[in-house]
């Protein structure tokens, strides 16, 4: 994350940085959760439903 610039702050905000994962075609997502994962305070990316687990792809 450190390629990119720190997006700019606000007033009595703050910046979330999350990810979504998506297959490629002919594939689907695999998980309980939604697929979105933030970067938490210790830096692990997690998914509010389901943790550090990862989703899966499956044809």
């Amino acid at each position: 994350m450190d390629r990119f610039p720190k997006p700019p702050e606000i007033a009595n905000g703050y910046v979330e940085h999350s990810v979504r994962y998506q297959c490629k075609n002919y594939y689907r997502l695999r998980t309980e959760g939604d697929g979105v994962y933030t970067l938490n305070d210790k830096k692990h990316w997690i998914n509010k439903a389901v943790g550090d687990k990862l989703p899966e792809c499956e044809a």
